[in-house]
């Protein structure tokens, strides 16, 4: 055979520019994607079938194709050379044919696919190291996202990495805002500590700062009271097996009696301990996320008023008020770098008159604030803003 038309196949090119300094020419790549979909789930000339999901479902394959794009598949094939069939019960029939048929054919099609159905398939291409075909995914969520799915998959798009998707996810709250982020949205109380406090950093918000305080105290007092609950749950479940088990042991030696009570009381208080550190982890949790409001934003008469009702509540950490109050009364300078953000960058719905002229805050409210605000006057006094 003439050595100009042996093919290399000891050097595996993956860049166009490597291929055509090697003088390569491609053809069509719709005609190879077509004709390579004929053979996708086809039991004819197949070496390997998968047994797909809870139904059963048998899928078709081709060993040296699904090795050759996915490094999953082949080591499967390695480790398994003789094996014809595999138990894949754990996996959604839909989205492993998708699945394949991309690794056949590099092509995917998303008409009628809902946006679980993309992230299902998202997942299962993370799974199978085809990453090419969970950034199509990932890119088709953004274009798939409604205000449910919105709040529902910012905080796995944060926790599985993926940041095209966060940042599509934050746009679209972003972008519709106003009517997103009200108190009788249910859907914000699906949102992660992480999330809640991405959705509250973002300049783009279309909402005064008053209202992203009623959010955030909405979402604050939902998580809190969800994370106690939990807490007494599982509290009350752990004292209850103490009981079972002090009852079963009573038949047993007096000594042997006493010490097994003595570990299982030992045992039920590290779990009240851990119970108790999960409440306390929560309320942490909560005080990060209201750091990230704007209260320099909001006129000082509200300020006031929002921080006399934060003495009840105790939702808002007390440093934030200090900030606050310690940004107006510089006329919106920021005295240190925790603060420039508090200031420096008003929301797209800002009202920026609040930073930028005298608020006329009433000396009878004045009086009437308790011992936690009675440095702050001095600010106000100082600047003028008590006129």
């Amino acid at each position: 055979m003439d050595k100009n038309l042996q093919l290399n196949t000891s050097v595996h090119s993956t860049t166009e520019s490597t291929a055509e300094a090697q003088g390569y020419t491609y053809g069509s790549q719709q005609i190879l994607a077509r004709d390579m979909s004929k053979i996708v789930n086809r039991k004819l000339f197949s070496d390997v079938c998968f047994i797909v999901g809870s139904e059963k479902e048998k899928i078709w394959g081709h060993r040296c194709i699904l090795s050759a794009r996915s490094s999953i598949f082949h080591q499967l094939f390695i480790n398994e050379p003789n094996k014809y069939s595999f138990d894949l019960g754990n996996v959604k029939p839909l989205p492993f044919l998708l699945l394949l048929y991309f690794i056949y054919t590099n092509s995917i099609s998303f008409d009628r696919l809902d946006i679980y159905e993309v992230f299902d398939l998202l997942r299962l291409a993370e799974d199978y190291k085809c990453e090419e075909l969970a950034d199509l995914a990932e890119r088709q969520m953004g274009y798939l996202v409604d205000p449910k799915s919105a709040f529902e998959f910012l905080p796995i798009a944060m926790h599985i990495e993926r940041s095209q998707l966060k940042a599509n996810l934050l746009e679209y709250i972003e972008e519709f805002s106003t009517s997103l982020l009200v108190t009788s949205n249910e859907d914000i109380l699906r949102l992660t500590p992480k999330a809640m406090k991405a959705i509250l950093e973002s300049d783009q918000l279309d909402i005064d700062e008053l209202r992203a305080v009623e959010v955030a105290r909405y979402w604050a007092e939902n998580y809190l009271e969800r994370a106690r609950e939990n807490s007494a749950n599982a509290e009350r479940d752990n004292a209850r097996a103490s009981i079972i088990k002090l009852q079963s042991t009573s038949s047993d030696s007096t000594s042997d009696s006493l010490e097994t009570n003595r570990m299982t009381m030992n045992t039920a208080k590290e779990e009240w301990n851990k119970y108790s550190s999960a409440t306390q982890e929560a309320l942490e949790q909560v005080a990060d996320v209201m750091s990230a409001l704007r209260l320099a934003l909001i006129p000082p008469t509200d300020l006031l008023l929002l921080e006399e009702e934060n003495l009840k509540q105790g939702l808002i950490p007390e440093q934030c008020f200090i900030s606050a109050w310690r940004v107006l009364a510089t006329q919106g300078s920021p005295a240190t770098p925790d603060e420039k953000r508090c200031i420096a960058l008003p929301r797209k719905g800002s009202i920026t008159r609040t930073q930028r002229r005298k608020s006329f805050i009433d000396p009878q409210l004045l009086a009437r604030k308790s011992r936690s605000f009675t440095r702050l006057p001095e600010f106000a006094v100082a600047k003028g803003l008590d006129s």
